[in-house]
């Protein structure tokens, strides 16, 4: 059934927009792709460990070498040299959990697996995690580290109301015209008639971030309990066009929500002082029920893949959907894989060469790996295609699939249901998945995992840890 008014019952027939497909998105295939993820790294030296600040808690363990490649930027536009990495010292040890910052009682504080929470900023060299905490939750909050093992307060901006869920912010860092950015799409409850979706951007000013002011794109006013959390993505296209996803839209006429929506900026990201203007809303897909997850991969070229949870069924969907496009076109929206119900937050998607690969979790607790390389099918939509067969392993429902590619494989995490709740990976070789094996084997009560990867490969994850009182994001940086 479809979300009205009361006073405007939606016609399905009449307000459909129909929307054009890409009649080149097989041309994309041929050109390196672009990660959804945000980067990771960071260095430090002696004394660069900051006292905490804000409720930040400090790792517990004790020095030891970090991870030793050199992370660039997979955003960087054409033009710019990647920014790289020094080896770091004196950080955290790899596969050691770290308690970055405790957050109190919020909902799914670290965030769905496709959103990334935890990003880095090459010209800096920091890490950021980005978060709201329960003693004053219509704040957004930063803390900041230059080796994973020190955290302190990096910022805060304040909102029109309290997100409510960790799962309706989603970051994303990069560089624009040379220039470190953070782009955040952030969903606010202000009650239950006025749901705010907005963008910020923020930048590195020293050890903080500074913040430009909330951008209001999306107002639904009915209560609709489907609605949350809305789940948005958002990034920059590989032109510097900022795109945003989101369900928290609603026409004026009181046309339908909770589908997939995207606004995408009049102009690029110029990387120093801006203030974000916003096209007319795209409604990419119509979608029977709701959609509380998504990502968003740029492409080259300028344009970028949008991936949804279906929307079919609540809570459960049966499938990812996708769709290619610009801020003017979008292609027809597709399935990822073949339909089967599975938990929101149980899928992930990453670049690897000239192809996207998509892993997801059933609810019956298959693990399914699909494959795109560009083509269309005869609509415009985007085809996806068997992968490798991937071996069983036993996850909990809705602690998410971390998805991640470096530059010759895919890398997957999800947390177990053993003893400890051990974080576990396998790993796409191009031939056949790995067997899986712990990247995480330290004890931990742990939900809500999220993650990103380095172009040299090394990966960091982050989610939240139960075990601390009050409750902890906790973090750590990994080798595949």
């Amino acid at each position: 059934m479809r979300r009205t008014s009361p006073a405007a019952w939606y016609d399905e027939t009449m307000r459909f927009p129909w929307l054009t497909a890409l009649g080149s998105v097989s041309t994309l295939a041929g050109c390196a792709l672009v990660s959804l993820d945000g980067l990771t790294g960071g260095d430090a030296g002696p004394g660069d460990a900051a006292a905490p600040m804000d409720g930040t808690v400090l790792a517990e363990t004790g020095a030891a070498e970090a991870a030793k490649d050199a992370p660039g930027d997979h955003s960087t536009p054409p033009g710019d040299a990647p920014a790289s990495d020094a080896p770091a010292t004196d950080g955290a040890m790899p596969g050691s959990p770290v308690s970055i910052v405790s957050i109190g009682g919020v909902t799914a504080p670290s965030g769905a697996a496709q959103q990334g929470h935890l990003v880095w900023t090459a010209g800096s060299q920091q890490w950021w995690l980005f978060y709201v905490d329960a003693t004053d939750p219509s704040v957004l909050q930063a803390t900041t580290s230059k080796d994973f093992h020190a955290w302190s307060a990096g910022g805060t901006s304040p909102l029109p109301g309290p997100p409510s869920d960790g799962r309706n912010i989603a970051a994303w860092a990069g560089t624009a015209a040379g220039e470190d950015v953070v782009h955040l799409g952030v969903s606010v409850v202000v009650s239950d008639t006025d749901r705010r979706h907005g963008h910020l951007r923020a930048r590195p000013a020293g050890s903080a971030l500074q913040f430009d002011p909330l951008v209001i794109l999306g107002t639904p006013y009915l209560n609709l309990s489907g609605l949350d959390p809305d789940g948005p993505a958002t990034a920059l296209g590989s032109d510097g066009t900022l795109y945003d996803t989101s369900s928290w839209y609603e026409g004026s006429d009181g046309g339908p929500t909770g589908n997939a929506y995207v606004w995408s900026s009049t102009g690029p990201d110029p990387g120093g002082a801006w203030t974000a203007a916003f096209g007319a809303v795209d409604e990419i897909e119509e979608v029977p029920g709701y959609v509380n997850a998504r990502a968003v991969v740029p492409l080259p070229g300028g344009s970028v893949m949008a991936l949804w949870e279906a929307g079919d069924v609540d809570p459960d969907p049966t499938n990812v959907t996708c769709a290619v496009g610009t801020s003017s076109q979008w292609s027809t929206a597709a399935g990822v894989f073949t339909p089967a119900p599975q938990d929101p937050n149980d899928w992930g998607a990453c670049p690897l060469g000239a192809a996207v690969h998509a892993v997801r979790r059933t609810s019956a607790g298959a693990w399914e790996h699909r494959v795109w390389t560009g083509a269309a099918d005869p609509d415009g939509g985007t085809v996806f295609v068997d992968g490798g067969a991937m071996p069983p392993f036993d996850a909990p429902a809705g602690g998410g699939a971390v998805v991640l590619c470096d530059a010759t494989r895919v890398h997957v995490f999800a947390i177990g249901t053993g003893t400890g709740d051990s974080i576990a990976t396998t790993t796409w070789d191009g031939t056949a998945w790995s067997a899986w094996s712990d990247a995480v084997a330290v004890p931990g009560q742990r939900t809500w995992l999220t993650g990103t990867i380095t172009p040299a490969g090394t990966i960091a994850l982050a989610w939240t840890e139960s075990t601390a009182s009050p409750v902890a994001i906790a973090g750590a940086v990994v080798e595949p």
